[in-house]
């Protein structure tokens, strides 16, 4: 169902994408993280598998839209001192943690994670192994850039490592649309790539997009979600472009007038929607689609598919522990962000310290609503008992503020309200941003930032 304009007017100003919830904006500098972590693995849950999230932030060219934390550099010194840092990172970990504990998940990303020279990547896997009990059946991803792999024999480097999910950088096809945004990226070059995991029998490769870039078109838009089509992807993530030129000062290098307007970035998305929609993908929400047979769309029937930085996932460990400069982790009730700071970052690792500069430490109030906000964008509904079970609260007292703002979305048709529990409509799972920021005690304070991505 196509999302209508008039809702967006109504709701569409920024909101969370609720990667975490409170959202990362509410994190702050606090002492005694490391000490919260080193508390946790003390006498926390001694089998628990953890997911470990490794952040690479070097690029060897500045695409315009970029909203990540990286680094433009191709200076080998450099990088091999930052593998340097992150092995000792790990090792750290391995001496905090007291054991080689069981890992269920990993993700590198960037930055441009695929950039790395082989033998630093092997040094990062060999620290990964040594530290950590990586299971046979472990999720292990990777974010790739086509333009850098050149034969078939780098698409078997991955596999050897262990790499089992790959999501490939795509963005847009068409050739004046990469021009303007100083990506490009020949038709064949990712074709090729693709080709050659595919043909390795990887079982998840993603394709990245991204709508209202400058100089897209109806027509252009089309013709980059046809070839997507010819591809035939295992999961297709559709993101919005968020122009923020104070916050990221290379987005004043895109020429705003080039950019489409909300009424035609509306028609792009729906278009997407449509498009996919017809070749049998399942729009699981906020901007990820699957087939329907994908691991993914699997979990989200099952009810056991989750969110954390990284979008929607098919269901992993609640504790990630990071490895890298800006990478954020989580663990039981404490949030923790390394240092963005290269310098600061290394000499960190290197004085034997984590290198923790942020975080947020979440009260028994963020840590329900934290639930309530998971499930609403996961699941697309609430079971108002489920909640109270989970969180030892009367649903109806506890929510009653939420639960009278519902009432007029549920107007507009957002959502259904049941004597049980709640169910978003297909307009309304378009929204779902919106319908969770009725549970976001921070955004009904009035904290909010005002980098937020915005409907469409």
């Amino acid at each position: 169902m196509d999302l209508k304009y008039e809702l967006i007017t109504q709701y569409g100003g920024p909101a969370p994408r609720y990667t975490s919830y409170p959202p990362a904006n509410h994190f702050q500098a606090s002492e005694g993280l490391e000490q919260r972590i080193r508390a946790f693995f003390k006498s926390g849950p001694t089998d628990a598998a953890l997911s470990v999230y490794l952040h690479v932030p070097f690029c060897s060219q500045l695409c315009y839209f970029c909203g990540c934390n990286m680094l433009v550099s191709r200076d080998p010194a450099k990088i091999s001192r930052y593998v340097d840092s992150m092995v000792k990172e790990i090792a750290l970990w391995r001496a905090l943690i007291g054991r080689r504990a069981r890992v269920s998940e990993i993700h590198f990303g960037g930055g441009t994670p695929s950039e790395l020279p082989a033998p630093e990547m092997e040094r990062i896997w060999e620290a990964l192994r040594s530290a950590f009990d990586v299971q046979t059946q472990a999720r292990v991803s990777i974010e790739v850039d086509p333009r850098h792999l050149q034969a078939e024999s780098d698409a078997d480097r991955f596999l050897k490592l262990g790499f089992n999910r790959i999501s490939l950088g795509v963005q847009d096809f068409d050739a004046q649309v990469q021009k303007a945004v100083n990506r490009i990226q020949p038709r064949e070059q990712t074709f090729n790539v693709y080709r050659w995991f595919k043909a390795r029998g990887v079982p998840s490769i993603n394709i990245d997009l991204i709508y209202g870039l400058p100089h897209q078109t109806r027509e252009s838009f089309e013709s980059t979600l046809q070839q997507v089509i010819e591809l035939n992807p295992d999961r297709i993530a559709l993101f919005q472009f968020a122009y923020l030129p104070n916050l990221k000062k290379h987005h004043g290098m895109i020429d705003a007038a080039a950019i489409p307007s909300p009424q035609l970035r509306l028609q792009l998305f729906n278009r997407a929607l449509r498009k996919f929609g017809e070749q049998g993908y399942v729009y699981l929400g906020m901007d990820h689609f699957a087939k329907a047979e994908d691991a993914l769309t699997q979990a989200a029937r099952e009810r056991r598919m989750g969110r954390n930085f990284q979008g929607y996932h098919e269901g992993h460990s609640p504790y990630m522990i990071t490895v890298g400069s800006s990478s954020i982790g989580v663990l039981a009730d404490v949030y923790f962000q390394n240092t963005k700071d290269l310098g600061v970052y290394e000499a960190q690792v290197t004085a034997g310290c984590l290198p923790v500069e942020r975080g947020f430490v979440m009260s028994a109030d963020d840590l329900l609503r934290r639930h309530v906000i998971e499930r609403l964008m996961c699941d697309f509904s609430l079971d108002y008992a489920a909640v109270e079970h989970w969180g030892g609260i009367c649903f109806a007292d506890y929510f009653g503020h939420e639960l009278n703002e519902l009432e007029a979305m549920a107007a507009d048709g957002l959502l259904v309200l049941e004597p049980g529990g709640l169910r978003v409509t297909p307009q309304g799972k378009h929204l779902i941003r919106y319908i969770a920021k009725c549970f976001d005690a921070y955004a009904r304070a009035g904290k909010m930032s005002p980098h937020h991505m915005q409907a469409v």
